[in-house]
């Protein structure tokens, strides 16, 4: 009875997952520093306000990257990377995003038209929750995902085979009030419950398309996820409230190893597996031009490839783009609607500014523009 309307909240279930992982990925923020052989990662290694994640990744990787092996004075090879996709992810002041007042202990932010809070102190490393605009998922309000029990990336301090093992937990709910496929849904609600199994299990040299980089140290982590979303039904008999069903429900059990290096403010690398570790689900490097040494993945800065420049209202582009993002000087991001390689800037303050946009070979290009009023 149910089975179309669930296609609704399966997309909604879908994009909320993916864009999970994308974004704990870049809050994972090092900048060790080298004491012995092994660093050691703790509180003051993690993130700060300010920083920003470059995030490049490979959605179909080639065979010839994998995670390689337990163990010190291990070599990892992932230059054999594809760019599929490259995003900047800013750390920013918690107390800024959406919904702040619901995350009271957060203190570090990402602000990616979603909105994730975070919390570090002393002993922990932990992901409080997440706010989506309500046009995500097509409500009048922002939806707040909040984690009860919060999810632990890190047990303080962390140093080769530190282990660790976490359970979690979080839920939101929104209202809908329309007709889905026939059917009236007055709410919808979502619950995350997982655990994650973590050993710091390697160390050595890791080889990126960002350059050759040693004294790493690898995160081994077993992470279970269940996933439940539920729509609110209308029964339609005054007096009778709503009727909750069930339209998705899954659990997903992947391994992913993330890669942490005394040479870059981020993680080097991760990779996913499936739980039985025999399909890669992803590769995502750290592309930071500080750090970035093979110049094909590095951010090409494009000069006159805009017009006109300064710009008023709208920018075009010399060249095709697939899409297009604004940066401040602060990081901060505003994401930008291509129609016909044109770009409205209307609605942005008078400034300097770059423009990233995706080419049609799927490279980034830097293209500075500077907007007067």
């Amino acid at each position: 009875m149910f089975l179309l309307i669930s296609g609704f909240f399966f997309a909604i279930f879908a994009k909320i997952s993916t864009m999970k992982k994308t974004l704990l990925f870049a809050s994972l923020v090092l900048s060790a520093s080298v004491a012995s052989a092994q660093f050691v990662i703790n509180s003051a290694n993690l993130p700060s306000i300010g920083d920003v994640q470059f995030i490049t990744a490979d959605t179909v990787p080639n065979s010839g990257i994998n995670a390689g092996a337990a163990g010190t004075g291990q070599t990892y090879d992932f230059s054999d990377f594809n760019l599929d996709i490259e995003e900047m992810v800013p750390m920013v002041d918690p107390s800024n995003l959406l919904k702040s007042e619901n995350f009271p202990n957060a203190n570090l932010g990402i602000d990616q038209g979603v909105s994730v809070y975070l919390q570090k102190d002393a002993a922990e490393y932990k992901f409080l929750g997440i706010v989506l605009p309500g046009a995500f998922v097509q409500s009048n309000d922002d939806v707040v995902i909040k984690y009860d029990d919060p999810q632990t990336f890190l047990e303080l301090p962390a140093a080769y085979q530190s282990t660790f093992s976490d359970n979690f937990s979080g839920s939101g709910s929104w209202y809908i009030g329309q007709e889905i496929q026939g059917f009236q849904v007055d709410s919808a609600r979502i619950t995350y419950t997982g655990n994650s199994q973590s050993v710091m299990d390697g160390s050595g040299t890791i080889i990126t398309p960002a350059g050759t980089f040693n004294n790493i140290l690898r995160q081994r982590v077993v992470l279970t996820e269940t996933q439940d979303i539920e729509g609110c039904i209308a029964t339609g008999i005054p007096g009778v409230p709503c009727q909750w069903q069930t339209f998705q429900s899954g659990t997903e059990t992947s391994v992913e190893y993330t890669y942490f290096g005394a040479d870059s403010h981020f993680p080097l690398a991760s990779i996913s597996y499936n739980a039985a570790e025999d399909t890669v689900q992803e590769v995502t490097i750290n592309s930071d031009p500080a750090i970035t040494s093979i110049v094909e993945y590095s951010p090409t800065v494009v000069e006159g490839g805009i017009y006109p420049n300064p710009a008023v209202d709208v920018v075009t582009f010399v060249k095709p783009v697939k899409s297009a993002k604004l940066v401040d000087a602060a990081g901060r991001i505003v994401e930008l609607e291509v129609t016909n390689q044109t770009i409205n800037v209307s609605a942005i303050a008078a400034g300097n500014y770059t423009i990233i946009a995706t080419n049609e070979a799927g490279f980034p290009e830097h293209h500075p523009i500077v907007i007067s009023k």
